[in-house]
């Protein structure tokens, strides 16, 4: 697990490059003024210069407030390659 810390130096070092992300099978599901969302998202990039493709499963926790939707939950999984 990393720590909040952690992921933004990722991303403000500049070792950590995306050049593309895409999502597939995405599906929303709302209660009330909570939302989750969950699918597929593909990352392809460099970390310090090396090749970083990931696949993953993400589920990210909407909550509505003050009439704006905001992300207070977000959480990705490496999806294992199928044979």
């Amino acid at each position: 697990m990393r720590t909040k810390a952690q992921v933004i130096s990722d991303f403000t070092s500049g070792d950590l490059k995306f050049q593309s992300i895409t999502t597939d099978e995405v599906q929303v599901r709302v209660y009330e003024n909570t939302a989750v969302e969950t699918g597929l998202s593909t990352m392809v990039g460099q970390d310090k210069g090396k090749a970083v493709p990931r696949d993953t499963r993400f589920t990210r926790v909407w909550v509505k407030q003050q009439g704006r939707w905001r992300l207070v939950a977000n959480h990705y999984s490496s999806r294992i390659a199928q044979h």
